[in-house]
């Protein structure tokens, strides 16, 4: 069995045969069902093996990967440098030049192994016929409506209680500020922190491609699949 890195070479769960042969990791699962399903992949499904590079651990470790510059300044990418993506299931899927590259190449990949018989042809089609549903998404609009439901939420609490409360603009400002400081205790209030929180999707960053609900049905095909991966990296 391969080892887990980083932790003294040790599992964090006792898993079974069947956990690593179904992995059924979903995002909609409870926080503790969710992490027992990340670390079935991280530890037991993905290959380690010497000269292939470990997984970027987007999980935990890295979550604000691509969202993020050196300095901890957040960035946003610059959509002059986004492609459509060629195997997508829909036409308005996009992302970086360079991830639209990669991606179609791992398809074309899949693809010609299947042609040579080194996936099993009762499988999930999903394996060879690679297409992304989900890329890069504009965040713009759920700022837009965050910004519009704190403002509803002032007005209700200040401006339409009858009472009066601000009169002027000198009134207002007070009143606002001790608003804004009130939720800045719960939610981010500028845009540059609400593009880091999880008010939007890692999708913002251009860099990520969602690809459907794959299935992954045995071991075999799965270490099939990662052979020819490996082969192909060497």
């Amino acid at each position: 069995m391969p080892k887990r890195y980083g932790v003294n070479g040790e599992y964090t769960f006792p898993y079974t045969f069947n956990d690593l042969q179904h992995p059924s990791g979903r995002n909609d699962l409870a926080t503790d069902a969710k992490f027992f399903q990340r670390s079935v992949y991280k530890e037991g499904v993905y290959p380690h093996q010497k000269n292939l590079p470990l997984p970027l651990d987007t999980w935990y470790n890295k979550n604000l990967f691509g969202r993020v510059d050196s300095c901890q300044n957040t960035i946003m990418p610059d959509t002059e440098n986004l492609v459509t993506v060629r195997k997508a299931a829909t036409p308005n899927v996009f992302c970086f030049n360079f991830v639209e590259r990669a991606f179609y190449d791992f398809a074309e990949h899949m693809s010609t192994a299947f042609l040579g018989n080194c996936l099993n042809r009762q499988g999930n089609k999903e394996l060879w016929d690679i297409k992304a549903i989900r890329g890069y998404t504009d965040p713009t609009a759920k700022w837009n409506a965050f910004v519009d439901s704190m403002g509803d939420a002032f007005a209700e609490a200040h401006v339409d209680t009858g009472r009066r409360l601000i009169k002027n603009f000198s009134d207002f400002v007070p009143l606002f500020k001790e608003f804004l400081l009130y939720v800045a205790e719960t939610y981010p209030i500028n845009k540059e922190n609400f593009f880091l929180s999880h008010n939007v999707s890692p999708f913002i960053s251009g860099l990520s491609l969602f690809r459907g609900n794959l299935q992954l049905k045995t071991i075999p095909s799965t270490q099939i699949i990662l052979r020819i991966l490996i082969l192909n990296i060497m």
